[in-house]
């Protein structure tokens, strides 16, 4: 078995440990043949493992490591990695039955290349190479496929940025242990990746090119538009609920809005570097729509007051407050009053009012 080498391109141990080589009786020959009949290879069972899809806890702890130390110098991986993972999945039709979790983003470059996708090359780069790296330690036997490894990488955000934020790397503090131990534990592995992935699927994703009559408010206006968008989308195409949609896009809590020329954050504590750990994940967003936003419906958000504010400038189909340097889009916007056309679409304000009012609440729905 030894001398047939290495199974699924995981290494056989360079040195036998000594325990084993102290019970080898003398009589046994200083030397192995240089050559071993083919009939005696075939016959003899493989013990060595096959790579595996599904990690065990040692080989995470190695994966985290890694982690840990590209995202320690480099805060925007955090809010990039949170939407690669959803703009891997949101691709999923149920209606078709086509796209989903399933790695095209990080294993079919040309996807990466559609508008919804802009800025995500070098993160899903990154991550492409730390899960080479990995599969490629002396001290892992793994095949884990990319749709997981996307999947994974919001997972370690998540955990990673909630709560008490320190680095993953201090053993000795029990906040971190609890982390890693999440980490190990909490995650479910065994997605299989796609080997025929289309662009198209990317229509599925939220855009930013919606047809509306120009008005904020209004039945057709771009609120309506656009809570239309999440419902067509996220709802009756990725089959989420009207809760579970509003919850998902609460993950701009953490990260730049990258597609705008000033690419400011959505609330100051997402900013990547918003504390020396990076962004801050919790219910900031939702708070923002309800509570700093003074309007309550569209047509006040519409009105010359209170209007518009916090924000100073409309662009149409984004809004930016230029004094504390916050963009929302109108997607967000949607998020924040009652519905106008309830047969447009449902009130997702209730939701965003819930997770507003309670952080434990949204980040269990999350």
């Amino acid at each position: 078995e030894v001398l047939a080498g290495t199974t699924e391109g995981c290494p056989l141990p360079s040195r036998m440990p000594s325990s084993i080589l102290s019970e080898v009786p003398s009589d046994v020959p200083s030397k192995v043949p240089s050559e071993v009949p083919s009939e005696v290879l075939s016959k003899s069972p493989s013990r060595q493992p096959s790579a595996k899809i599904v990690p065990d806890e040692c080989e995470l702890e190695i994966l985290i490591d890694m982690m840990e130390m590209d995202v320690a110098l480099n805060h925007n991986l955090l809010g990039q990695w949170t939407r690669a993972a959803f703009h891997d999945a949101g691709t999923f039709n149920q209606i078709t039955n086509e796209g989903g979790a399933n790695g095209c983003l990080m294993n079919f470059p040309p996807m990466r290349e559609e508008p919804e996708n802009e800025h995500l090359n070098e993160p899903l780069k990154r991550l492409e190479a730390i899960k080479n790296d990995w599969h490629s330690h002396p001290d892992t036997c793994v095949n884990v496929s990319s749709a997981d490894m996307i999947q994974f990488a919001m997972f370690f955000v998540v955990v990673r940025q909630s709560n008490l934020i320190e680095p993953l790397d201090d053993l000795d503090s029990p906040n971190v242990i609890a982390k890693r131990n999440l980490l190990k534990t909490g995650f479910s592995w065994g997605r299989p990746d796609e080997t025929q992935c289309d662009t198209m699927w990317a229509g599925n994703l939220p855009g930013f090119d919606l047809k509306n009559d120009g008005n904020i408010a209004g039945s057709k206006g771009r609120c309506a538009a656009d809570g239309g968008e999440i419902k067509t989308k996220m709802m009756d195409r990725n089959g989420f609920t009207a809760e579970e949609a509003t919850v998902l896009i609460g993950a701009h809590t953490i990260g730049h809005l990258r597609h705008a020329f000033s690419g400011n954050p959505w609330v100051p504590d997402g900013a990547d570097n918003a504390t020396p750990d990076g962004p801050v994940f919790n219910n900031k967003y939702h708070d923002f729509l309800i509570n700093t936003i003074v309007a309550n419906d569209a047509s006040q958000f519409a009105a010359p007051s209170p209007g518009i504010v916090p924000f100073t400038d409309d662009f149409f189909d984004w809004f930016q407050d230029g004094v504390n340097e916050l963009d929302h889009v109108d997607t967000d916007i949607a998020l924040a009053f009652p519905s106008e056309n309830l047969g447009m679409h449902p009130d997702f304000s209730v939701h965003s009012k819930a997770f507003a009012d309670n952080n434990a609440f949204f980040l269990s729905k999350f």
